[in-house]
């Protein structure tokens, strides 16, 4: 049984997988180590990874995924499940995590028995002189300390949760929650486990080729990624589903100001209000869970959502029977159905499709070193 996976997500990386393997292989010489590249590549990166794996001395995987579905984390995410060891190293494929670290990441967990050891830049002996320019630097320090902050007792025995260099025990982790997080992995496993951890000083090297995938919509995603991991997804699908409320109760008080009786009017103004909500969870709650065509998402959407319309009897019941204003009866019906509009919405319009894994043959490739492909 193989004792370790390091799982490398990848994204047009071709110039660096052999310095990366070379250095790899050395590091861990004498633990039974396989390698797993989790590639989005665009290029011949699959390839290239094909090629130098041969005649190693580890065994090395490539899995493409032909739909990169949730970006770096999602590739982190499907590396762990498709990982054979019971140890998994996330490393970065350009180098600046440095390859000679995974061996002590490794060690230590095994040594101590923790759950998560984390690679730390930011602790004594660790730096971040890799980042490339003083901006890089202070949004990766104050991204870390927001994420204290705002999760003090959770985070106080990590100097660097923001890191996506660590060792993590795949029995400990239940990976269906922290799948629902996307973006940052071990934010997420630090949150949604109550987990032992380790830290180890390492530094941030510099790149060893290509560019890096940081940007302003990343900073965007990880504001979200906060938002959803301190209020809980339900919170954030209420408060996105409560906006439907305005245009809902605006389209309701048109039309009836016009003369429309008050039920035809909430049934048309439901029509609206779905639109509304389907923007916002495509936009906001659910960016990372788009799996498939949008038309399929809308329509399924669609369907749900016309169940909707089953509450306005009730809204009968509060006007007819009970003397509640039409728009008063329209704004508690809806907050009451937010709850299970969220849960039907998560389950059956973006939950995430079932991998179908092919190992096809590789020609001149020796037998530990396949190559798969995903089509999903």
């Amino acid at each position: 049984m193989t004792s370790l996976t390091v799982v490398i997500p990848s994204f047009n990386e071709g110039d660096n997988v052999a310095a990366l393997l070379d250095r790899l292989e050395v590091a861990v010489r004498g633990i039974d180590t396989e390698v797993l590249y989790m590639d989005d590549s665009t290029d011949d990166t699959p390839s290239v990874i094909v090629r130098e794996s041969r005649g190693r001395d580890m065994a090395v995987r490539c899995v493409h995924r032909a739909a990169p579905t949730g970006g770096l984390a999602g590739a982190v995410i499907e590396g762990l499940l498709h990982a054979s060891a019971p140890i998994v190293v996330v490393c970065d494929a350009d180098l600046q995590h440095p390859p000679e670290t995974v061996a002590d990441l490794y060690r230590t967990a095994v040594r101590t028995g923790v759950d998560v050891v984390v690679a730390s830049r930011y602790m004594r002996g660790g730096t971040a002189a890799g980042l490339d320019g003083g901006l890089r630097r202070l949004v990766s320090t104050w991204s870390g300390r927001v994420a204290k902050a705002l999760f003090p007792r959770r985070l106080s025995g990590c100097s660097d949760p923001m890191s996506g260099f660590f060792a993590v025990r795949r029995d400990a982790v239940d990976f269906s929650v922290v799948a629902q997080s996307g973006y940052k992995v071990l934010l997420a496993l630090l949150l949604h486990a109550k987990l032992v951890t380790a830290e180890l000083p390492f530094t941030f090297a510099q790149r060893h080729a290509g560019e890096s995938k940081a940007n302003f919509k990343e900073g965007i995603r990880y504001l979200r990624l906060l938002c959803l991991l301190r209020t809980g997804p339900g919170l954030l699908f209420t408060l996105v589903g409560a906006s439907g409320v305005l245009p809902n109760l605006a389209v309701v008080y048109l039309l009836t100001a016009m003369g429309m009786h008050y039920l035809l009017a909430s049934a048309i103004a439901v029509q609206v209000a779905i639109g509304w909500n389907f923007a916002g969870a495509e936009l906001i709650m659910f960016r990372d869970r788009r799996f498939g065509k949008l038309w399929h998402r809308a329509i399924r959407y669609q369907l749900l959502s016309e169940s909707d319309l089953l509450r306005l009897p009730f809204v009968a019941l509060l006007v007819d029977g009970v003397g509640l204003d039409s728009v008063l009866a329209t704004a508690l019906t809806l907050l009451l159905a937010v709850a299970l509009r969220y849960s039907l919405a998560a389950r059956h319009v973006y939950a995430a499709p079932v991998t179908e894994i092919v190992l096809p043959d590789v020609p001149g490739s020796p037998a530990p070193v396949p190559l798969l492909t995903v089509d999903g």
